[in-house]
């Protein structure tokens, strides 16, 4: 993973822990590629939020994209 990838993940993560999730990184080696898996604390199921490609480099305004992808998924 990229150093901007990086920010960009810790970013997503430290805006999801503020609304009460958890987020991880997943599929590491896949053929996909990692991506980032997101859940609501305290519960079981983990929900994709995006993957971690060349394209979410190039996101500025990261909270807006979670809270946009989370809407697509809810």
């Amino acid at each position: 993973m990229s150093k901007p990838e990086k920010q960009n993940f810790r970013k997503a993560k430290y805006f999801l822990e503020r609304c009460g999730y958890e987020a991880d990184r997943s599929f590491f080696g896949s053929e996909d590629g990692e991506a980032i898996l997101y859940r609501r604390r305290e519960t079981e199921d983990w929900h994709f939020l995006c993957h971690l490609d060349p394209l979410f480099v190039e996101i500025e305004d990261i909270e807006g994209y979670v809270k946009e992808a989370m809407e697509d998924i809810q």
